[in-house]
């Protein structure tokens, strides 16, 4: 429903649906950029996470601390922590925000599930399991 991407500057530009300001990037410098169903989230410069738009299951309210890597999915988002942990927030209907405990490499949130590469090569899902 909208699409956002990073430009050389670090800023993030996003086009297409903005009704609910998914497609309105805060300013600043980013690493990454993931979209959503309606909300979108960044990594910032200083490993932050920042998100913005749809926010009715918190999937907007990211957690404090650093991270590597954000993945925002339907209704959920994923990061994958500075220490190699995955932490999720917003709607968990089918335990796609319950996230296992381990190391992980990458994380991606999906509609109804998680899936993430953990640190020995194995990958790892949870929640709906791609239903």
């Amino acid at each position: 429903r909208h699409t956002c991407g990073l430009r050389a500057d670090g800023t993030v530009a996003c086009w297409c649906q903005n009704d609910i300001g998914q497609a309105t990037p805060p300013a600043g410098a980013f690493q990454e950029v993931s979209g959503g169903g309606y909300h979108t989230c960044g990594l910032r410069a200083d490993a932050t996470v920042a998100c913005w738009g749809w926010n009715a299951y918190g999937q907007a309210s990211p957690p404090a601390g650093a991270f590597q890597q954000v993945s925002a999915g339907d209704s959920h988002t994923c990061g994958l922590r500075a220490d190699a942990t995955v932490a999720c927030w917003g709607w968990n209907a089918s335990g796609q925000a319950s996230p296992p405990g381990g190391a992980f490499q990458q994380v991606s949130a999906g509609a109804s599930h998680t899936c993430g590469l953990r640190a020995d090569g194995a990958v790892t899902s949870w929640g709906a399991q791609g239903r």
